[in-house]
């Protein structure tokens, strides 16, 4: 029975039911209050799928292989509860109990969602899977749509405590405009990804309103660094697409065209961000006059390096997650309350150090040769182009945040989703007639002919 119940596709479509129920329960308490009772059972099936995930190796004839990427994350997280465990050797108290929800999220990412993206990539989801994934997009697409109605009303939705509402500073939900805009730009590269794999033209329409619906709500919610980051991810994503497709044109010619096609779309997105203003905004708001994307973060920055460099245990070690909004309070004697270091690599070496800020920098180096390998690799053109957009738009968008890692942040859990699938898809066996292939077999054709050993 245990046989039956443990496969491959139950914990796939059991796995993808976790994730979204995780990411669910993490909404939740912008609506409605919830008890510790009910955030603690959302973290169940995720404890489960990792039981059955055990079992299901235990019982496997053959060894597992690890790759090294996944090696890699499991020893990033190991020195997460590592910082834990010396800040309590050296300062006291339980600061892994402290650290629980950093710990939690950075399990999920590391362990849960990566191999799930690999695993997804390199098998045939179930239907189940893609009727979840299909409903959690266009779920929040469809509630998305109904917010933008309301505040072009100029109004708020109330449900208690405003919780979304259109301002001076831009569209908020739950008071945050910056989590607004990583939401928004998580589901815009999603739609748009969606654009270029789904095969009905229905679908495709469907999902290409769905990114009209979220670019609408990114402009809106006047997060800087999110906007200049769809934006050069979407000028990358219409310049390679173009090369690629004229494939039957001459090499300088394709070129150009490229060229001119990514620099129309980066004007169209600049110019429909004005019409966008136009038609939003109403009774004396303005948004155009922005400042600049590191304006009040530089400080930030020195705050938090000065912390990093303070003595030899926080180098090593960090402060833990949790401990990096009063690292950064405290060396700027109160000038900046950050609730975080607004860039993720430092929110990663004052958190647990620069040893884990370098092993998760091996695990990005390794990203950067899956996006080289999978021009050689993948034939299909919609997963050579998307995959590093996406992964490549959500870092960099987080050079000014740092929702990646230690928050239940869904742009984090679509990074490592998208990670795995690339480095899945990079990974994948090399197909039939592929030049390396023709190159071993003849080395192997003259080493059989000359007796030489195999």
């Amino acid at each position: 029975m245990t046989d039956r119940i443990l496969t491959k596709k139950n914990l796939l479509v059991f796995g993808v039911f976790a994730v979204l129920l995780r990411a669910a329960v993490a909404l939740l308490p912008w609506f409605v209050p919830l008890s510790p009772l009910m955030l603690t059972l959302a973290d169940v099936p995720i404890l489960i799928l990792t039981a059955g995930t055990i079992v299901y190796v235990g019982r496997r004839k053959t060894p597992v292989r690890f790759q090294c990427a996944q090696m890699l994350l499991i020893l990033f997280f190991a020195w997460m509860i590592l910082s834990c465990l010396s800040m309590s050797v050296t300062y006291g108290n339980d600061w892994v109990h402290h650290n629980a929800d950093p710990l939690l999220n950075a399990f999920v990412s590391c362990m849960v969602i990566f191999p799930l993206g690999y695993v997804l990539i390199r098998e045939k989801p179930a239907a189940v899977g893609r009727g979840l994934f299909h409903a959690f997009i266009l779920g929040w697409t469809a509630f998305m749509l109904i917010v933008l109605i309301v505040v072009a009303q100029g109004k708020t939705m109330n449900l208690g405590n405003d919780l979304i509402v259109l301002n001076e500073t831009g569209l908020e939900i739950s008071c945050n405009r910056n989590h607004t805009g990583a939401w928004e730009m998580s589901f815009f590269l999603l739609s748009c990804l969606m654009v270029l794999r789904c095969r009905q033209p229905a679908l495709k329409a469907v999902y290409g309103a769905a990114a009209a619906i979220h670019y609408v709500a990114l402009i809106l919610s006047n997060s800087r660094a999110p906007i200049y980051s769809v934006l050069l991810g979407w000028i990358a994503l219409v310049g390679i697409g173009v090369f690629l497709r004229l494939d039957r044109q001459k090499r300088p010619h394709r070129l150009l065209i490229a060229l001119a096609a990514a620099a129309a779309a980066g004007a169209a997105f600049i110019l429909l961000r004005s019409a966008v203003y136009s038609l939003f905004l109403r009774e004396g708001r303005n948004l155009l006059g922005e400042d600049d994307v590191t304006s009040g973060r530089l400080d930030i920055w020195e705050c938090a390096l000065k912390g990093i460099v303070s003595s030899v245990r926080s180098f090593l070690f960090g402060f833990t997650p949790r401990s990096v909004p009063d690292m950064i309070a405290q060396t700027s004697n109160g000038r900046w309350p950050a609730s975080y270091s607004h860039n993720e690599f430092l929110e990663i070496a004052a958190g647990i150090g620069v040893p884990g800020l370098c092993i998760f920098g091996g695990w990005l180096f390794l990203l950067v040769r899956d996006t080289y390998r999978l021009f050689f690799v993948q034939k299909d053109r919609s997963l050579r182009l998307a995959l590093p957009v996406v992964v490549f738009a959500l870092l960099l968008a987080n050079m000014a945040e740092a929702h990646l890692l230690f928050y239940n942040h869904l742009s984090g859990y679509v990074f490592f989703l998208f990670g795995g699938m690339l480095h899945g898809a990079a990974n994948a066996p090399l197909p039939a007639g592929h030049p390396r292939l023709k190159a071993a077999a003849r080395v192997f054709r003259e080493r059989k002919k000359h007796s030489l050993p195999v």
